[in-house]
């Protein structure tokens, strides 16, 4: 008995399946569109969706120690403020002379929000990469930078 159910139910559904199968996508291609389509204005200064720009608590003061390719290390400080102004402060450690770079000025965001541009840096990186609560530094090209260096071009927010 419980064969006769079991093969009668196997049946009836390989029946049933393709019918509501059909009788849905029927509905779907019968309905009609009676107004026509809105067209909405997009704001094309901010990427849609989460970036760093967006998404991220980025204003804040920025520090770490930077490679330096011929002193000991750079002491770097970079402040971001919310008008989308920066503060940079380098200090050159292990040179016969210490040499401190200030700069201050105002920066951009990229096209998808997620690096800055450093305005009118001619000295020292002005290309950074945001991310939770740290700055790394790009490549000229404005790409990361790889290796076995690539963790000691981060600084750090400071709380």
């Amino acid at each position: 008995m419980a064969v006769f159910l079991n093969r009668c139910l196997y049946w009836l559904s390989l029946i049933l399946i393709p019918f509501l199968v059909t009788s849905c996508a029927s509905k779907s291609e019968e309905k009609e569109v009676t107004e026509p389509l809105q067209i909405k204005e997009v704001n094309q200064d901010l990427p849609v969706g989460d970036n760093s720009r967006n998404a991220l608590d980025w204003p804040g003061t920025y520090i770490g120690d930077l490679p330096c390719a011929d002193c000991d290390r750079i002491e770097t400080t970079i402040v971001l403020n919310s008008d989308n102004t920066y503060e940079f402060t380098a200090l050159y450690i292990g040179k016969e002379k210490p040499i401190v770079l200030e700069h201050r000025g105002a920066f951009t965001w990229s096209a998808d929000g997620g690096k800055i541009s450093l305005n009118g840096m001619k000295e020292g990186p002005s290309q950074f990469l945001v991310g939770e609560n740290k700055l790394i530094q790009l490549d000229l090209n404005g790409e990361r930078i790889t290796g076995a260096l690539a963790t000691k071009y981060e600084l750090i927010k400071q709380p």
